[in-house]
């Protein structure tokens, strides 16, 4: 399957600094904060892209985290 949604509790991690994965999310509905271990912590609106940097095979730079109930949608980078 090429998208799916999932829904991750409050303080869930969503994808980890260094991780390899290969899925980029968007960001349906909840709160994110995307930290990078350097400058400060971003929130995400609604609508935001996560770890789009895989779509150009980078390493994952950040950990994004769930900081209420997020609705996320999971698209495969093939059929990005």
């Amino acid at each position: 399957m090429w998208s799916s949604t999932a829904t991750v509790p409050s303080a869930g991690s969503i994808v980890k600094r260094g991780a390899e994965i290969r899925h980029v999310y968007l960001l349906l509905g909840g709160s994110i904060e995307r930290s990078s271990g350097s400058g400060p912590v971003q929130t995400l609106p609604t609508g935001s892209l996560i770890a789009i940097g895989t779509l150009f095979n980078e390493v994952v730079d950040a950990t994004w985290r769930a900081t209420s109930p997020v609705r996320l949608l999971r698209m495969s980078v093939e059929t990005f």
